[in-house]
């Protein structure tokens, strides 16, 4: 009777070690097939090789400890029409093949009373050299701007990029009526193997002291690549006897 008892028992406990393996695999193949999600480069999460969360490593963000935090290198206002005034900066990023898509910024004008008005949006940053930040057409009411500053925001997404102010290049500069209002005519090519698209075009007037004298933009909707277009900009500000002057398009 013992051993007939003890055989039944290990039949059972067979059967019954067969059903929870069947169990158990069942359960994981459902939380493997439904609720799990192997580490990956959005997951919210430092793992793998990430040297951060979500970048660095095998991932393709960069990390922003990891990048060149960028530098204002000058900021003015220009006049269009009386109370709305062109606001443009110059920005420099030395991170050579680091760029970053989203550059959130804030231009701040103010008179000898103190600040206008603030104005913010956000702009890519290219590798490796000196881009232009433009606001248009900023209200000031009757105050008179004497003082433009621009605030950059820390960038949290950076990402590997070659194409920097080698892409687009400018020849046959021609400015016209330099003493009434400003007109500039160029070719710009583009010299990348892709099409380009919303290409923003400024160009900046320089005096012969290298003094910024007036700025303006446009667009390109489409730029077809290994091509050439010509650019025509036009300046509204009040300017005076612009002799001497070195045009800048970026």
């Amino acid at each position: 009777m013992r051993t007939t008892a003890f055989w039944a028992f290990k039949r059972r406990l067979a059967y019954g070690t067969l059903f929870a393996f069947i169990l158990i695999c069942c359960f994981t193949w459902v939380y493997f097939a439904y609720f799990y999600q192997a580490p990956n480069c959005f997951d919210g999460e430092q793992n793998n090789d990430e040297a951060a969360i979500d970048c660095g490593g095998g991932c393709v963000r960069i990390c922003p400890f990891e990048a060149v935090e960028p530098s204002v290198k000058w900021a003015r206002s220009f006049k269009v029409t009386d109370g709305l005034y062109n606001a443009v900066a110059y920005v420099e990023n030395l991170n050579r093949v680091a760029a970053t898509p989203e550059l959130a910024y804030t231009f701040s004008l103010y008179d000898e009373a103190g600040i206008i008005t603030e104005v913010s949006g956000i702009t890519i940053l290219p590798p490796n050299s000196v881009y232009p930040v433009f606001a248009p057409r900023i209200a000031t009411g009757n105050r008179v701007p004497t003082r433009t500053f621009l605030e950059l925001s820390p960038a949290d997404l950076w990402v590997p990029s070659t194409l920097g102010s080698e892409q687009f290049t400018a020849t046959d500069r021609e400015l016209a009526d330099a003493d009434e209002k400003p007109r500039l005519r160029a070719t710009i090519r583009n010299n990348d193997l892709e099409e380009a698209e919303d290409v923003e075009i400024v160009a900046t007037i320089f005096d012969a002291n290298k003094n910024a004298l007036t700025s303006s933009r446009t667009f390109v909707e489409n730029f077809a690549p290994r091509s050439e277009r010509e650019s025509c900009l036009y300046s509204k500000s009040q300017l005076l006897k612009l002799s001497a002057v070195v045009c800048r398009l970026t």
